[in-house]
């Protein structure tokens, strides 16, 4: 089993920073971001957004 090693502190955020969660998330799984990939049929932004207006 592997575990996840923090190696830089990104700092703290009152909610999800969108464009550098992203931004990291493509460069590490670059073949999420696929055209025809599962993962971009679903909608995360628009799923994250719903949540945060619900709680809020």
């Amino acid at each position: 089993m592997r575990y996840r090693e923090h190696l830089a502190d990104q700092g703290r955020f009152a909610d999800l920073p969108e464009g550098l969660f992203f931004g990291h998330l493509q460069r590490v799984y670059p073949h999420l971001f696929a055209e025809g990939s599962p993962f971009m049929r679903g909608d995360l932004r628009g799923d994250l957004h719903a949540e945060a207006l619900a709680a809020s």
